[in-house]
């Protein structure tokens, strides 16, 4: 498979998109076959990193695997190979076994709430109870983060469904 927008190649990418390059190798230590292609336009990889902000501020509200169980969740629902896969390394590295980890209940309403991004393009709403409970344990400043992360999240599935962007050889060993 090719993907439909080539990745950005460092001897020949532009200043700009060698020091967001260089930014995100030093903000996250490797830079992804997506996020090459993102360079194709700064103003879309900016956007798309935008998603780090989000999951910057929900970790202390919810630690890293209820971050990683949410996203990971969308990402399976969605059918998105490669964030699915970058999910399970995270949790596997963690030292969880995505299919046979038994979540804490509020692993799971998170899950559960992640499960609804993957169904709300077709016009369904997400379920009341689920909203209810959430509500009871964030404040609607978090919960309009939450959601804005899963919409992040949702925005990079289909980016790299749609482009076909190829799956990063640091994570052949983590597909299911």
């Amino acid at each position: 498979m090719t993907a439909h927008i080539p990745m950005v190649d460092r001897d020949t990418a532009s200043t700009e998109a060698l020091a967001a390059w260089d930014g995100e190798i030093a903000a996250r230590g490797r830079i992804t076959n997506m996020k090459r292609t993102l360079l194709q336009s700064l103003p879309t990889f900016r956007a798309y990193m935008e998603f780090y902000t989000l999951y910057n501020r929900l970790i202390p509200v919810m630690g890293k695997r209820g971050v990683w169980l949410f996203c990971h969740a969308i990402s399976n629902g969605n059918e998105c190979l490669i964030c699915t896969t970058y999910f399970r390394r995270a949790l596997i590295n963690d030292g969880i076994r995505p299919e046979a980890y038994e979540p804490t209940p509020e692993e799971q309403r998170l899950i559960d709430f992640g499960l609804q991004f993957s169904r709300a393009h077709a016009g369904k709403k997400p379920d009341p109870r689920i909203w209810a409970e959430l509500s009871k344990r964030y404040t609607a400043e978090q919960l309009t983060d939450l959601v804005g992360l899963g919409g992040q999240m949702v925005a990079t599935n289909l980016f790299n469904d749609i482009v076909e962007i190829e799956v990063d050889e640091s994570l052949y060993e983590y597909r299911a």
